[in-house]
């Protein structure tokens, strides 16, 4: 499970939709009965191995898969890219292939957002680029400040976990946590209605309602979003010292 260590660094917050994704859409998850769960939620950290696990024998598509060795995850995240069409190469890494689902997912939800929902993007970059003041916010542009990496395709990702999250859960929560949450001058956290709330309910949860991939396509969407933030929160902590 080492493409999911990443996830011990992740808050509760950060982790609830997985939770919420694995009790709700799955007829043959453990999760409930585990006895750390029943003492511990909502501290998901306490039961973070129980969720990994599970989420790889989902990607096994069936409870027989519960009484043989699991996919890794990477072979997971492959099978994702093929559901969504997502050209990968065989030997491109697991972050890599990851990206290229966000990439993807970005343009979707930026070509299905409306007048408002641009302009509230784009404002929350403005806030904190001052290289973006005055600027039209194009999807062109969107996509390689994105790719780019860096502090800005941070934010970026939070605002489509934030979309996703709500999404899932029914309720707000903070997708980007610790130090770096003062550093996005409180936008995200402050949306009404999360930027791509709509479309993540509709697309992504609606869309993929099999037993086959109701859970592994919103949490493989979910984990490579947190991978994004938390490179970003670690670069945060990094300047700040």
């Amino acid at each position: 499970m080492k493409d999911l260590d990443f996830l011990d660094e992740c808050t509760n917050d950060q982790l609830a939709p997985l939770v919420k994704l694995i009790l709700d859409r799955s007829v043959s998850e453990e999760l409930s009965k585990n006895e750390n769960y029943r003492k511990y939620t909502p501290n998901h950290k306490m039961y973070l191995n129980t969720i990994k696990r599970e989420i790889l024998y989902f990607g096994g598509y069936s409870v027989l898969t519960q009484l043989m060795e699991p996919p890794t995850y990477r072979e997971i995240v492959q099978k994702v890219c093929k559901k969504l069409e997502v050209p990968f190469h065989e030997k491109a890494s697991t972050t890599r292939m990851e990206n290229a689902i966000l990439e993807k997912l970005l343009w979707d939800m930026w070509s299905k957002l409306d007048a408002q929902g641009r302009h509230e993007l784009l404002s929350i970059l403005q806030e904190n680029f001052v290289q973006l003041k005055g600027k039209e916010l194009t999807g062109d542009m969107l996509m390689k400040i994105f790719q780019a990496g860096g502090a800005a395709a941070g934010i970026i990702a939070g605002v489509m976990g934030q979309g996703l999250a709500t999404a899932l859960l029914g309720r707000s929560v903070m997708m980007i946590g610790g130090a770096a949450a003062a550093g996005i001058a409180g936008a995200v956290g402050r949306m009404v209605i999360p930027i791509g709330n709509v479309f993540f309910a509709v697309y992504l949860l609606e869309k993929f309602l099999g037993p086959a991939y109701s859970v592994i396509v919103p949490a493989v969407v979910h984990i490579a979003i947190l991978r994004k933030i938390r490179i970003y929160e670690e670069a945060h902590a990094s300047s700040s010292i």
